[in-house]
């Protein structure tokens, strides 16, 4: 992992790109944690994802037409809400959860160029390479489409994160197709996440 941009960087270290991602396995696999997704925080997921996909189609008027993806969907709850919400979406991750989520690799999309109206991505600090994922969403995002990222900036990642972002600006510089839309503080959800990013190609 080789970084220019001193305002991002990784924080972990693998021998190998397979070992990076049997380490981020072992969160998508854990089984209590997934009977958790899919039973106890299901529908608090689904309606939180609602509220938010809501009110962001107002700002930037995306219409129901509209083809989604959402990136590391684990569950899918994000999808659920989405289709919900009348648009045709599917997650990926790198462990399947039919039918609302298949395999796939955020620093290697298996989607054409311009496939998506929408894409949505809440995991850039489990990227080990984020140049590669921000390229891979520009590249299969169509032309005035949107994408939406939710990100931690300032603050140490979780334990399955391996890359810690200081400030917004690191992420911005790395689009090289699209402008922002508005990139701004999160403090009225309960998440993880800090910060918020909306970006159109």
């Amino acid at each position: 992992f080789k970084n220019k941009n001193k305002n991002y960087w990784c924080v972990k270290n693998f021998e190998n790109y397979q070992n990076y991602i049997s380490f981020q396995k072992e969160k998508t696999l854990d089984q209590e944690r997934r009977q958790k997704w899919l039973n106890d925080e299901w529908d608090t997921k689904v309606n939180f994802f609602s509220d938010i996909f809501q009110n962001i189609f107002k700002e930037i008027n995306l219409k129901n037409d509209g083809k989604c993806l959402c990136i590391g969907a684990r569950t899918g709850q994000e999808v659920y809400a989405l289709q919900n919400l009348g648009y045709s979406a599917i997650g990926i991750d790198i462990v399947e959860c039919k039918p609302l989520v298949e395999v796939g690799d955020m620093h290697n999309l298996k989607y054409s160029d311009n496939s998506f109206d929408f894409i949505f991505c809440n995991i850039l600090d489990h990227s080990l390479y984020p140049e590669k994922s921000i390229s891979e969403i520009e590249r299969v995002l169509k032309k005035d489409g949107f994408s939406f990222l939710q990100i931690t900036v300032g603050e140490a990642t979780d334990k399955y994160g391996v890359t810690e972002i200081q400030s917004d600006k690191a992420i911005i510089k790395l689009l090289k197709k699209s402008k922002i839309i508005f990139s701004r503080s999160i403090k009225h959800y309960s998440i993880a996440q800090n910060w918020e990013i909306m970006f159109k190609k």
